[in-house]
């Protein structure tokens, strides 16, 4: 959906595109190899493309605090979570949703039994803060929903053992 032409320099790669006024943002590709691949910043993880090819580097955030520039949002990718271009638009909590990056900033994209009224089969989610002094309180749909991690035991990014999201356990 996109017209063909790409205005980034060499070693960038025009990503995120609106399809209604067909302008994107241009985003640094992935160095190295498919086996291991770098990106230049520290604060950097290199996107993998669905045929397992490196793609873009997008910068790490915290969901909870939503740390990333103007018109960014923190998102899930893959093993953790990344600065997207935010879309309009995005579902609400308790909304349908197919892709586990979109949903609303602070929100995921989670399995209907986790989520309170969902009638399809993944609905929008609330992130929570599970160092809050009451994690629980995060979720916008509380109705039998708790604040669990996010991440399976022990698989954790670095800085992100605190993210947890509203399900029913």
């Amino acid at each position: 959906l996109c017209d063909g032409l790409d205005d980034c320099a060499g070693g960038a790669l025009c990503w995120s595109v609106d399809v209604n006024v067909l302008e994107g943002v241009c985003m640094p590709l992935c160095q190295g190899s498919e086996a291991e691949p770098v990106c230049e910043g520290p604060a950097q993880q290199c996107l993998i493309g669905r045929d397992g090819v490196p793609a873009v580097c997008l910068e790490r955030c915290d969901p909870i605090v939503q740390d990333c520039g103007e018109g960014s949002a923190c998102v899930p990718i893959d093993d953790g979570f990344e600065c997207m271009p935010d879309p309009d638009n995005e579902p609400l909590v308790g909304e349908p949703c197919d892709l586990h990056n979109q949903c609303d900033p602070g929100l995921y994209c989670a399995p209907a039994a986790e989520v309170p009224g969902c009638a399809a089969e993944q609905c929008c989610a609330s992130l929570c803060d599970l160092g809050a002094a009451d994690p629980d309180s995060d979720c916008q749909t509380p109705d039998g929903q708790s604040c669990l991690p996010y991440f399976g035991d022990g698989m954790a990014p670095p800085g992100l053992e605190h993210v947890g999201g509203c399900a029913i356990p």
